[in-house]
């Protein structure tokens, strides 16, 4: 369970999950390196703030020759030296995170996917677990979706543990049904 912490609970629909319930497994190409860069928190504090958008990370030569008067080192650059998403981003994750994301992207652009697509089977595993039978309009209240959401995501559910044979049956029969509703 995570504290209420601004940095560590993530933003509705999905404030009863912490940064610390997303498997890093869930996370693919770039972000994924991302977080092996520079950690979950961090990567995901990204997401948040940039899903949905394409970040270009410069080329740090560049970056340090408009730094250089007299001798500067990485070291030396701090959040006044940087401008744009660049900026955005020490300001969110520090100068050191970012410096490291400007090593290994520099000259790219990456794409940040939005929070939903990582976070829909964490939550769909919880509405399974926290499934009693009867309980449909209390999971649709703190999940944050209808009561015909919680209907269709245990259909799926079920559909899905069933051997290979009855599943194309049930489909079939069931989920066509479910889109009329």
């Amino acid at each position: 369970m995570c504290t209420n912490d601004k940095l560590t609970r993530l933003p509705i629909p999905f404030s009863n999950f912490c940064i610390g319930d997303i498997d890093q497994a869930l996370l693919t190409g770039d972000i994924a390196s991302m977080a092996e860069l520079i950690g979950m928190p961090s990567t995901i504090k990204l997401v948040l703030h940039f899903g949905g958008t394409s970040i270009y990370f410069p080329k740090l030569e560049p970056l340090m020759e408009s730094l250089r008067t007299e001798a500067v080192s990485i070291g030396d650059i701090d959040q006044t030296c940087l401008a744009g998403d660049v900026a955005d981003m020490a300001e969110l994750i520090g100068v050191p995170g970012t410096i490291k994301l400007v090593l290994h992207f520099g000259g790219t652009s990456i794409y940040f996917p939005k929070l939903a697509p990582i976070m829909e089977p964490i939550r769909n595993e919880a509405v399974m677990r926290e499934f009693d039978g009867h309980n449909h309009k209390e999971l649709a209240r703190k999940y944050r979706f209808s009561v015909q959401h919680v209907y269709r995501l245990i259909r799926r559910q079920k559909v899905q543990a069933l051997p290979v044979e009855l599943t194309s049956k049930v489909n079939r029969r069931n989920l066509s049904h479910s889109d009329a509703t």
